[in-house]
């Protein structure tokens, strides 16, 4: 494991019930403002797959104006106890985390790509429009 990969796996075994180690984490391309990864941890019953959503380069924004991450993390909690399908947002990191601004989620499975969304032939049935 190389990069953020030590930290976030000390931070994955405080923070996450049953989190025994990080078995992998891969940067996504999505995203065009904030870093997204796909990790995989060993727990007490077997393998689990999370997200991590965090700013660019482990880094604060410093703009006054934009809410951070941990709102955003809010707001999401928020959406799904209201009944939008969302993630579970597990743990929003710290500065004593050291890994930033940011948050780590359920995963997911889904399309998260506007154009697929909308020009896939497979998800006609569940577009309405």
């Amino acid at each position: 494991m190389a990069g953020i990969d030590e930290q976030l796996a000390a931070v994955l075994e405080r923070r996450i019930a049953g989190c025994r180690s990080l078995l992998a984490c891969e940067r996504l391309s999505t995203g065009a403002s904030q870093e997204t990864y796909r990790l995989v941890i060993c727990t007490d019953t077997g393998e689990r797959k999370l997200a991590m959503r965090r700013a660019p380069g482990a880094t604060t924004p410093a703009n006054a104006g934009y809410p951070g991450l941990a709102t955003e993390a809010l707001l999401m909690s928020a959406a799904r106890s209201a009944g939008v399908p969302e993630p579970e947002i597990l743990w929003v990191l710290t500065p004593e985390d050291g890994l930033g601004d940011g948050f780590i989620m359920e995963w997911l499975e889904g399309e998260t790509l506007g154009a697929r969304i909308v020009r896939d032939a497979s998800l006609d049935a569940i577009r309405d429009f």
